[in-house]
């Protein structure tokens, strides 16, 4: 199992020792982790690929956002060779729109065939490209659960949690 919590930590070190944390790794592997920083969208933090992984982040990741942080630490994940996947809110510091190509992009990995992702979230947006979802209250535990077109079917606690975040009708005036 891998785990990208909400506030993921990174160390005084290179991106490539942030994301092997010592292991033994091959060419095949510096060369998946360059894509996965680039699916991540952080290819533009150094002039070309071969400074990438030689880049110095700083203690905590501190010359990095905490969004770029985050995505660091799920290049992490995806390359520790789990079976299941929990990621705390890993697109809050995206657009939705990047988040979106994330996500596409993602769904495409043959790494992840046969694996199971689990991601917390707020977003419907987030919500949206999920098999399944769990709408969970900390008060109730699980308050419903089903397929991700419970979002579009206008019933049930999870259409209406999502509903809520929605901006209709401002005036102005």
């Amino acid at each position: 199992m891998s785990l990208v919590s909400q506030s993921p930590y990174l160390y005084n070190d290179t991106l490539r020792n942030n994301i092997f944390m010592g292991r033994m790794i091959s060419q095949v592997d510096e060369e998946l982790a360059t894509s996965f920083l680039k699916l991540m969208g952080l290819d533009y933090l150094t002039a070309g690929d071969d400074e990438l992984l030689d880049l110095e982040v700083g203690e905590n990741g501190k010359r990095l956002s905490g969004g770029q942080a985050k995505r660091v630490c799920l290049v992490r994940s995806l390359l520790s060779n789990a079976d299941w996947f929990l990621w705390d809110d890993p697109f809050s510091s995206v657009d939705v729109i990047f988040e979106k190509k994330i996500i596409e992009r993602l769904k495409q990995l043959p790494l992840l065939t046969g694996k199971t992702l689990v991601i917390t979230t707020h977003r419907i947006t987030t919500a949206r490209a999920a098999d399944r979802i769990l709408l969970l209250e900390k008060s109730q535990g699980i308050v419903e659960q089903g397929d991700a077109y419970k979002l579009n079917s206008n019933q049930g606690e999870i259409y209406e949690h999502f509903q809520k975040q929605m901006v209709t009708n401002i005036s102005l005036s």
